[in-house]
This record gives structure tokens, C-alpha cells and sequence, in this order.
């Protein structure tokens, strides 16, 4: 499927539109996330209006019809939701991962246990391994704005760098000018 997309764009096209959304990402993560969700959202609109026909066109007839519909009915509701209400979208998000990550850390705690008779390294590696991902989830949770936009602009100049490193390798791996 990939290599459709490949063909659509010209060679490099695509390495240059991940370093400029990188950077669009690192220098305004508020506007891009904002301009991000919007598009998902819209995207996401589609897909369920899509699968909403669908499965009434199917009928009831069909075995999972209930299900199909459901979810085609959460999706749509959920894609609604967030492209008129962006911020939501990431209060949710980082709510959630903020507990997924305390939770996580919580439960690595007994790794530190285990591992307390590997020496020093292995003690700090078991402390931080269970450590840092509280702290993580107690940041996203107590200062999710702040947190937020720090993750943006780190998705921001991650995807500038990997944009241009596949771009440059594209160039110097293939000969091909542009």
C-alpha cells in the first residue's frame, strides 16, 4: 500500500514534507497540534460516516451488524467532538497517558527488587526504569499544558531530524538529483 504513496509525489517530496511538519511542530506546537487534530478529526469523520453507511446498508442480517454500527456511531460522535472542541482532545490524551504512565511505574517497582543484586548500575537502572515514568506521568498529570506542548515540540524536531536524515539518504543512497 506504501508503495502507491511512494509513487504519487516525486522522490524526496515526502522526506520533505515530515521536516517541514517537524518543524512547523518545534517552532508553533500549539497552532500545529491544534491544525493536527482538526485534520484527524476530520479524517476520522469520514472513515466513520463511511462505516455508518455501510453497516446500515448491510441490514441486521449480518453477523457483528450491532457492533459495526456501534462503534461506526462512537466514531462519528468522538470525530465530532474533537474537531469542534481540539483542546478536549488533548486534555483526554494526556490524562490518559499520564495515568498509563504512574500506573506503569507502579508497576515496575517490584523490578527494582529483583534486580537490587546486580550492583550499582543494576540498582540505578531498576530506580530510574520505574522512577522516570512516574515522574513522566505526575508531570503530563499535574501540568498537562506545559507537558503537552514539550511533547510536541520533541515529536516536533524528531520528525525534523528523521525527515532530513531520510531525505539526505535518499540523495546520497539512490544518486538521484533533485
Amino acid at each position: 500500500m506504501m508503495e502507491r504513496f511512494d509513487k504519487l509525489l516525486p522522490p524526496g517530496l515526502w522526506e520533505a514534507a515530515a521536516a517541514a511538519a517537524g518543524l512547523l511542530l518545534a517552532l508553533y506546537p500549539a497552532g500545529a497540534g491544534y491544525i493536527l487534530v482538526k485534520a484527524a478529526s476530520a479524517v476520522g469523520l469520514f472513515y466513520a460516516l463511511f462505516r455508518l453507511l455501510i453497516a446500515l446498508r448491510q441490514g441486521p442480517g449480518l453477523p457483528g451488524w450491532g457492533k459495526g454500527l456501534a462503534l461506526a456511531a462512537a466514531g462519528l460522535l468522538l470525530s465530532l467532538l474533537f474537531f469542534f472542541r481540539p483542546p478536549l482532545f488533548w486534555s483526554l490524551l494526556l490524562l490518559i497517558c499520564g495515568a498509563a504512565l504512574v500506573l506503569y511505574g507502579l508497576l515496575r517497582i517490584p523490578m527494582i527488587r529483583e534486580s537490587w543484586s546486580l550492583g550499582l548500575s543494576g540498582r540505578l537502572a531498576a530506580l530510574a526504569w520505574a522512577l522516570l515514568p512516574i515522574l513522566a506521568g505526575v508531570l503530563l498529570l499535574g501540568r498537562p499544558l506545559a507537558a503537552g506542548v514539550l511533547i510536541l515540540r520533541l515529536a516536533g524536531v524528531l520528525l525534523f531530524l528523521l525527515g532530513l536524515g531520510c531525505l539526505f539518504s535518499d540523495v546520497f543512497q539512490s544518486g538521484r538529483k533533485f
